[in-house]
């Protein structure tokens, strides 16, 4: 008996479920990612991970800053000089602030007021991490500072994924200067370094979109990036050098330096003297 058409129906089936099946292996991880890319962007680490030893930070004083939807965060003050730039310190994506001491101190003694602060999740701060929630944590804590201190001349010093958050907020507040440590163009573009291959932008809860954001700002820019970042590629952070329209601006490619560390990788004195010479500058 020819038995054809049954083998045809039951290789059709096979097909399908096949299929099927690749389908809602995509559906599943296309959603995982929208729904939990974050985790992959945020490596906040909470307290009481770290060095919180403050013993030897001269005359910090810790800060509370609270936003309206609950959320306390944690922060850092450290004094300098009243005829000096205040800097405001917007941290990376991992660590806390207790990672950021060193570079703190050597801020303060140049002269420079140092306020840093965690994010949402970070730290002794409060929350979880998000886009949203993080633009909410940079606007507030830049009014906190204008209210407390009242300081003449805010530099936004914003690092990694803080610098993207830097350029946010010099959208949204006034301010004398950003200095951008290992910028990215945006987490689209950072999808393959981030996911392994270039992802949709639907797909993607956290924008970012620095690349667009630095054409609006003129305030002076200066960028700082190792031309052996493996994290953050170096073309990135370049390109938003390119793109900004400042009419002040200042790009800072420091030889042989990874993404983490970039003053130990050039020494203290070589990592300040161009930030000082750009701020000197604009004074």
């Amino acid at each position: 008996m020819d038995d054809s058409p049954k083998k045809t129906k039951k290789t059709t089936k096979w097909y399908v479920r096949v299929i099927r099946s690749i389908l809602l292996g995509i559906f599943i991880i296309a959603l995982s990612i929208r729904l939990f890319g974050d985790f992959l962007l945020y490596y906040n680490q909470r307290h009481p991970i770290g060095d919180w030893d403050t013993k030897r930070m001269k005359g910090l004083e810790e800060h509370t800053v609270k936003i309206k939807d609950a959320i306390e965060l944690h922060a850092w003050y450290l004094q300098g000089k009243d005829d000096k730039e205040f800097l405001l310190y917007l941290h990376g994506n991992a660590g806390n602030i207790t990672t950021r001491k060193g570079r703190a101190k050597l801020f303060q003694l140049k002269g420079h007021s140092v306020f840093l602060f965690d994010y949402r999740g970070y730290g002794k701060s409060t929350g979880y991490p998000s886009e949203k929630g993080l633009y909410e944590d940079v606007l507030a804590v830049f009014d906190y500072v204008k209210r407390k201190f009242k300081p003449k001349k805010i530099v936004l010093f914003g690092e990694s994924i803080g610098a993207a958050f830097s350029i946010y907020l010099a959208q949204k507040r006034p301010v004398h200067a950003l200095i951008l440590e290992a910028p990215f163009t945006s987490v689209h573009d950072m999808s393959s370094k981030l996911f392994g291959f270039r992802l949709p932008k639907f797909l993607l809860s956290s924008k970012l979109p620095s690349i667009d954001r630095i054409k609006t700002i003129t305030y002076p820019t200066m960028v700082i990036h190792g031309t052996q970042d493996n994290v953050i590629p170096f073309a990135q952070g370049k390109k938003i050098y390119e793109t900004s329209v400042a009419t002040v601006k200042s790009f800072f490619p420091v030889e042989n330096a990874g993404h983490n560390g970039i003053y130990l990788t050039t020494g203290a004195t070589k990592f300040m003297k161009p930030i000082d010479e750009f701020l000197e500058k604009i004074k």
